[in-house]
This record gives C-alpha cells, structure tokens and sequence, in this order.
C-alpha cells in the first residue's frame, strides 16, 4: 500500500487523534475530532489537514441476546385475526411523510453506454411521485425490528464462510508445492523451492522463440550467480529443449498468476531443491480449496462481468489476463478468478501449502498465490445469538413478525401481520427536481463486505466493537465473537445550504459527496435524471388490529419521534438521500371490547367513524375534539407501555430506556452525529475520490482500525498507516 504518514505539524509527525474514551464514552467535540462545522468555509487543504477524519455511512445498532420468554417483547404466537381482542388494540393512525433530503424512487432506468444505467423517479397516474405502500412498510418494519430489538427478518445467504485477503507476512510461513497424483485418487503434495522468472520488466526473460513462459509448463532454466534472496531466472527453455550454457541447469514448472498488482515484476519457476518433504492432501483441505476459490469467485466480491468484461478502449473486451493499467480492476485476474483449471486440485497443481504446525507434521490448507485470500473458520449465521435468529415457528415471532408479518424461511408457514400501509398520496404538485437528459453520476455505492471482520465482527453477543490492532485471521469469525447488529445509514446532519443544489465541488467548506468525481459514468455508478426534492409531503393510513399495548406503543413512538430525527427510506442512503420526517396527523385506536360495546349498540353513540377528519370542524366538533383529546391519553399509556418493556429487557430502571444500547444508536442514527465531521465511504483524501479499496488495504497494513461504535463515533482518519518508526496497534 501507498506511504500514509501523518502529516507533519512543525517538523514533528503528529499523532493519531484520540478515540473516545473507552470506545463507549462521549463522542468528540468538532475540534477533537477534526471536522469543520458546516458552513465554516473550511478549504480542502484544511480538511486534509493534520487529523482530518470521516464518519462512515453505515453502522451498527446492538442487537444483544433477547429475552425470549418476555411477555412484550419475547416470543410468542401472535394474537390472530379471527376476531378483535377484549384487551388489544385495533384502529387507524393517519401519518405524514415529509423528505429532508432528496428522496430517490427510481423507475425502470434506462441504458446508457459502458453499462451506465440512469433513473428518473417513478411516477403515478396524477404526474406526482409514486411512493409504493410496500416501500413504506419495509422502512417502518426496518425501524421497529431495531427498536423492539426482534429477530433479524432476513438474514439469507449467511450460511458459507467468507474469504478475507491475508496479510503479506503470512507469505513467509507458506511453502511451494507441486500435487501427485498417490494413486486411487489420492495427492501428495511434493516440496518445492522457487526462483524469480523477470516477466513484467523492460527485459523479461523469454523462450528461445520469443514466447514466454505458460502456467504449468515444464521447463529448464539457468539462474544467475550470487546474489541474495530466491535466485533469479537468466534463461529458460521447454523441457526436452537444449538451453545453452554452462551453469547449472535446472529442471521445474512455470508459475504464472499474472500482473494482478501494479508493482508486480516477476513470476515463480518452482523445482525440486534441497528440501524434500511430501505430505498427503486430506480431503479436507481438497474442500477447503474448492470453496476458497467459490470464495474468490463470489459475483459480489469478483463477478464475471468484472473479470471478463472490461473495457479496453476501441470497442474491445480485455481478456482477463490483461493488464490496462494500476487502478483497481485494471490489473490483470489472477486465473484462479477464471481458469476452470483451478477449480479442484489434481496431478500437476501448483500451489502454496500451510501447515498446521511448527514441525510441519500436517498439511493445513493449500493456496493458489503467495499472498492470497482465506476463509473464516466460522460464518456470519454462526455467530448470530439463537435468539435473533429468524423463527422457524409461529411460536417463535418476535414483536416485529407479529406486527408486520412473517414467512418461513425453512418451510411452510407464514402469518400476514397486524399493519396494513394504505395508498401514499403525493400533497405537492410540483414533487420532482428534473435534472436534465443527461442525468447526475452519482458516487458509487459500495456493495456490502461482511469479510471486513473489523467492521462486521464484535468482541462479543452485545455488539461491542473489535479493539484497534487485531489481525486478520480465521478466528475473528468465530467464538466467542458476535455480529456488530443490525446495519443501518445514519442520517447526514447538518448540511450546508445548497448542498442539495446538483453541482460539482463544495459548498460552505464541505463536499457534495453525492456526485462522482468527475461525473464519470459507467458501470461502477448510476446517474439520476430526476428525484423527489426535499420538503415535499406524503400522507398515508396505517390499519392495524389486534396490537399489545407494547407493540402500539412502539409503533406510535416510531411514527413521531420529534423534531430533528429521520428514517431513511428510497436508494441511495449512503449518499444521504432518503431522510424523511414521520408526524402523526390522527389516530383511532380503541380497545377489542370497546369495538365490541359499538357493534352491541347498533350503532347508538357510535365513536366517529375511522374515516372522520383528525381536526373536525362544524357541528359535533366539540364530542369529536374530546375524543381526541382522549387518543392522546391512550397514546402516551400505550408508549409508555412499550418504554417500560424496553426498559425491563435492558435491565434499566423505567425512566433510563432511552439508555438501553439499541435504542441509544438507534436515536442517534435517526438524529445523525452533530461534530461536523463529513459523512463519505473511505478514501485518503479529502477530495472525493474513488478509493474505498485503497484505504482498507492501508488499514490493513497499517493501524488496523475497527469501525467505532454508532453512540460514541468519533470518526475514522483519512490515513491509516502507520507513521515511520512508530509502533502501532497492528504492529504486533
């Protein structure tokens, strides 16, 4: 990776900026944490001053194990839609939507060159912006899993353990090795030593005809006198070849992985040395090679479009083995990426063995390069608690099955829920912000990387952040590790005015992060030729029926969190598109047996009716406003209802629930943090740049920094190298 020292403040390296105070203290003042407050004009050359840092646009609610057998918020079968409830509660509750920043409601998107795609906003038959209910309830079910901390209600394709890039020092415990076949089936992995073969030089040494060595070919070759470290190839030939000269002539195998990082020069000629050792291949080393490379070739992490599509200029596809240049994704794959050769060992493999011991007695794992990825020795569903894992059964739903639904993933079984979302009405005419034919590039939006252990994996089942420092290893998936929790994008506080204005360059000191540096356009980003602009309304009903008093008032605490908190809603949620304010503008929520007495009635002294307005007018508007009036009595009951369960699971006193760990991110996220420090994937400048990759490579060599946690997130530094003659928590 690229030198990352800290810049220098007269003459001195200056140090790292302090985390907050046993990772779960206060969080930074802006100064401390080195952001300028918006519209302090700060210059770029400022921000990528001395302790210049970002906040990352994911994080992490704490999901801790759950009380199971809580009467509120454990598990149990839902209440049923049979009939309503002598104690439960059913009604309507009329909400308003407003958007803070632009909303994103792609439609079907059109073709561009290069695989760019560009989206303009859906819209309905009346010309406004068309907000499907199913968008509105996914958010809302989103929120209420994490504030009721319930069973995850998806958690897919978890079940295989992921691949993470090990560091370059673990090269030097590896040994080459060529595969034989030890007859029935059976491999013995025979011991090698390697020379350098120059290849990716001014001068790389060829075959007599002019052509250069292949993966696997068996060759001869001399090496030159003297000089230190593996001995470098001056000439070779095929085998059965004459090869002129007079030195020693060795016997062995080309190695070819291809100029897969830039400063790449030489490849390996392995043979036969000194060193004879042969170990068997177990078969389980045979399956962990064959899901390492189902690892590398994972579409998320390599998809074929990436390895055999690029673009080479003139119309013409690169083949994979082409080098095009030293940015990320122009090097050339290396061909275990594509070579249906590497898909399973066999007779002729050559590779890297490790060993499960010192002594080298047993054969651990074998690798296709030097400096290669490996996997976890456990997966993300293992280190989930049981207790958030999704139910197989009606009698495990949780709060948030129960009140928005649930399928089996296992098998049959399934339960429609408790919330309907009715039809989302657009309230202002002129909703969209036309951005012009040719569209907006946004910034490119990183993919999810449950590998990045030191984001993903906690210390332990509450959620607790991994130290700074750790290294990379099988073991950090794996007990007595858990998940960090529940993803989400907190919201971007404290923007400039016009921000939002779609240009390129700053505003007010800050970064329109949103828009691609140098609106480039292809098939890493999308462009936008409109979307929702901010302040504009929505207003939809949610029915529900057969609720607890805990499950309402969870729900109506969502709905109306108060000034300056946001749910995020729509694409484009890194980028800080997506915030949206909920209020109540009405409600009806009665008892079971307060519907019963209605119907018994016959429609004498009838309530108003779930369609009556929320603010009546005219005559009976004096009984109705009293009935309302008796909504906000029930209203604080039933929230009040929902903040003591909170507080019993959490194990604080009643008044203390905002304290408990997931309501306290949660809060947080909906808020956004309040330092000033910008909002962006990480890169190492404080221009926009597309160098996510870049920057976790250094982290990986360097300080090795975790994601902080969500409540007390001081920031990530822009560089994370280690400072020259510095000990630092990844030097270990």
């Amino acid at each position: 990776s690229a030198a990352g020292d800290r810049p220098a403040v007269g003459g001195r390296v200056a140090p790292p900026a302090p985390r907050a105070a046993g990772r779960m203290g206060a969080a930074q003042s802006p100064a401390a944490a080195g952001g300028p407050p918006p519209g302090s004009g700060a210059s770029a050359a400022a921000l990528s001053g001395v302790t210049a840092r970002f906040h990352h646009p994911y994080n992490f609610l704490p999901a801790p194990e759950r009380r199971v057998s809580d009467p509120d918020l454990g598990d149990h079968e839902p209440a049923g839609q049979d009939r309503y409830r002598e104690d439960l509660w059913t009604g309507w509750i009329d909400v308003c939507l407003t958007t803070a920043s632009p909303l994103l409601i792609p439609d079907a998107g059109a073709d561009r060159a290069e695989g760019h795609r560009a989206y303009g906003v859906r819209l309905g038959t009346d010309g406004r912006p068309r907000l499907p209910a199913t968008s509105v309830k996914g958010m809302l079910r989103a929120a209420f899993e994490a504030a009721t901390n319930s069973r995850f209600g998806v958690f897919a394709e978890h079940g295989t353990a992921l691949g993470f890039r090990r560091e370059a020092s673990s090269a030097l415990n590896l040994v080459p090795v060529r595969l034989v076949g030890g007859g029935e089936g059976t491999l013995v992995a025979e011991e090698m030593q390697f020379a350098r073969l120059p290849r990716y030089v001014e001068h790389p040494v060829p075959y007599a005809d002019g052509g250069l060595p292949q993966h696997g070919d068996a060759v001869v070759f001399r090496v030159a006198a003297g000089g230190r470290g593996a001995p470098r190839v001056v000439a070779i030939a095929r085998r059965g070849q004459t090869l002129p000269g007079a030195d020693p002539l060795y016997e062995g195998w080309a190695v070819v992985t291809n100029r897969n990082i830039s400063t790449k020069r030489h490849e390996r000629v392995f043979y036969r040395g000194s060193r004879k050792g042969c170990w068997p291949v177990p078969a389980a080393v045979r399956q962990r090679w064959r899901d390492l490379i189902a690892a590398y070739r994972d579409p998320a992490l390599h998809s074929r479009e990436d390895v055999e599509g690029r673009d080479a200029g003139g119309g013409r596809r690169a083949a994979p083995d082409e080098y095009l240049g030293e940015n990320p994704g122009e090097t050339a794959w290396s061909r275990h990426l594509y070579s249906e050769d590497a898909l399973d060992l066999h007779d002729g493999s050559l590779c890297y063995a490790e060993f499960a011991d010192a002594g080298r007695r047993e054969l651990a794992a074998l690798f296709p390069v030097s400096i290669a990825r490996d996997q976890y020795d456990a997966t993300p569903a293992d280190l989930l608690h049981p207790s958030l894992r999704p139910a197989r059964t009606l009698a495990e739903l949780s709060p948030a099955e129960r009140v928005f639904g649930w399928v089996n993933p296992a098998g049959p079984g399934a339960w429609r829920g408790s919330v309907r979302v009715g039809d989302v009405v657009c309230c202002r005419q002129d909703a969209v912000t036309d951005l012009g034919a040719d569209g907006l590039p946004l910034a490119i939006l990183g993919q999810p990387k449950p590998q990045q252990a030191r984001f993903y994996v906690a210390e332990d089942q509450c959620g607790t952040p991994l130290p700074d420092g750790v290294r990379a290893s099988r073991g950090l998936y794996g007990p007595p590790h858990g998940l960090r929790g529940r993803k989400v994008y907190p919201h971007h506080r404290g923007l400039p005015a016009g921000y939002w204005t779609p240009h390129d360059g700053q505003v007010a000191g800050r970064w329109r992060e949103y828009v691609r540096p140098g609106r480039v356009t292809d098939r890493q980003n999308r462009s936008v030729t409109a979307w929702v602009a901010p302040n504009t309304s929505f207003r939809f009903r949610l029915h529900v029926s057969n609720l607890s008093a805990c499950e309402a008032g969870g729900l109506l605490w969502l709905l109306d969190l108060g000034p300056g908190h946001h749910h995020r809603l729509g694409g484009g949620k890194p980028l800080g598109f997506g915030s949206v304010r909920l209020d109540v503008a009405g409600l009806r929520l009665e008892r079971g047996r307060a519907i019963a007495a209605a119907y018994e009635a016959l429609g004498t002294a009838r309530p108003p009716s779930p369609g009556a307005a929320s603010r009546p007018q005219g005559e009976g508007a004096e009984r109705a406003a009293s009935a309302v009036t008796g909504m906000e009595d029930a209203r604080a009951t039933l929230v009040a209802a929902f903040s003591a369960a909170v507080a019993r699971t959490a194990g604080l006193a009643g008044d203390d629930w905002r304290r408990a760990p997931w309501i306290r991110a949660f809060l947080v996220a909906a808020t956004g943090w309040d330092d000033g420090i910008p909002v962006h994937y990480p890169r190492k400048d404080a221009m926009p740049k597309d160098e996510s990759y870049e920057w976790f490579v250094e982290n990986n060599g360097g300080q090795r920094l975790a994601l902080p946690p969500l409540a007390a997130d001081p920031g990530l530094p822009l560089r994370t190298a280690n400072p020259r003659g510095r000990a630092g928590p990844g030097r270990r």
